[in-house]
C-alpha cells in the first residue's frame, strides 16, 4: 500500500503537537537560493549551521565544525560555498 498525501497530518497539526518544544522553522532551500545557490545544494549545510548553534551542539567549538565540514568538501569551490552557507545559518541562529 502506498500512502497518499491526505494520509499525513497537516503542518498545523504537527506544529500543535510540537508547541512545547523549541522549534526552528527554516526553508533551507530558499535560504540557499538567497545565497546564490540556484540548485539548493547547500541546504543541508544551512541546517547543519543552525544545528551547530543549538544546545547541546553549541558546546562544540566553531573551528571543529568548520574543520569537519571542510574535510568532506571535495574542492575549493564547494568549500567556499559550504562555508558561506554554514556561517550564514549560524548568524540566522542568533535569534534569542
Amino acid at each position: 500500500p502506498t500512502a497518499k498525501p491526505e494520509d499525513y497530518p497537516g503542518t498545523s497539526s504537527i506544529m500543535n503537537l510540537l508547541k512545547n518544544y523549541d522549534i526552528i522553522e527554516i526553508d533551507a532551500n530558499k535560504k540557499a537560493y538567497q545565497l546564490g545557490d540556484t540548485e539548493g545544494k547547500t541546504a543541508n549545510v544551512i541546517v547543519l549551521g543552525l544545528l551547530s548553534k543549538t544546545s547541546p551542539f553549541d558546546k562544540i567549538p566553531y573551528e571543529i565544525w568548520l574543520d569537519a565540514l571542510m574535510s568532506v568538501s571535495p574542492n575549493d569551490y564547494i568549500k567556499s560555498a559550504n562555508k558561506m552557507a554554514f556561517d550564514a545559518a549560524r548568524k540566522m541562529a542568533k535569534r534569542k
